[in-house]
């Protein structure tokens, strides 16, 4: 008798920040819109990033510096960030650029959507049937699994405490791994997938 296990993880919303990001910091102008909201850290102290003379003591070391502000451009060896004044950061000094984190309404209206969407599609081709009843499809998605996407997304966003990653310096895990697996029964192939 053969058996097939199959594990399904629960993913909770900590880990909803899965997403591709930039792979060099020169690489930032196709991730980053001008004047969009970033914080980025790098690892140079914030005298320095604001280009202004070191300071007279060597106290600060290997200070990390980390910025909030609009970023404003970025030219061949630097990532310029506007706040309350300009930061320019070396991409060899960058660790990490986030964007921070986004309003709850967006996770609302996705929820919104993905809760509507199935039932128009259903409402679609039921116009194409004889005996089906139009309207009653749509009605579900816009009066009940609508709202109860909208609910999902916007405690999903809720949840959500941190910024998004756009691009860090730190080596990231692999994507997927592959081991066998042999019993004297038979054998089989784990994958997993690490996001």
């Amino acid at each position: 008798m053969r058996t097939l296990v199959l594990t399904v993880a629960l993913v909770i919303p900590g880990t909803a920040h899965a997403q591709s990001m930039a792979v060099t910091a020169g690489d930032l102008h196709a991730w980053l819109e001008p004047r969009e909201r970033v914080i980025v850290t790098g690892r140079i102290p914030c005298r320095e990033a604001l280009a202004l003379a070191p300071a007279p003591s060597s106290a600060e070391g290997l200070a990390t510096c980390s910025v909030s502000g609009r970023f404003a451009e970025l030219s061949d060896r630097l990532v310029v960030v506007r706040g309350e004044v300009q930061y320019a950061f070396p991409f060899d000094a960058i660790e990490r650029v986030e964007r921070p984190k986004d309003r709850i309404w967006n996770g609302a209206a996705i929820g919104y959507v993905a809760g509507v969407v199935p039932f128009a599609l259903m409402e679609l081709d039921c116009r194409s049937r004889p005996g089906c009843w139009e309207g009653l499809s749509l009605l579900i998605g816009v009066m009940i699994t609508g709202p109860m996407g909208f609910g999902v997304g916007a405690l999903t966003d809720f949840l959500i405490h941190r910024p998004l990653l756009v691009y860090s310096k730190v080596e990231a895990e692999p994507l997927a791994s592959v081991s066998p697996i042999l019993t004297r029964g038979g054998a089989g192939v784990r994958v997993s997938l690490v996001f």
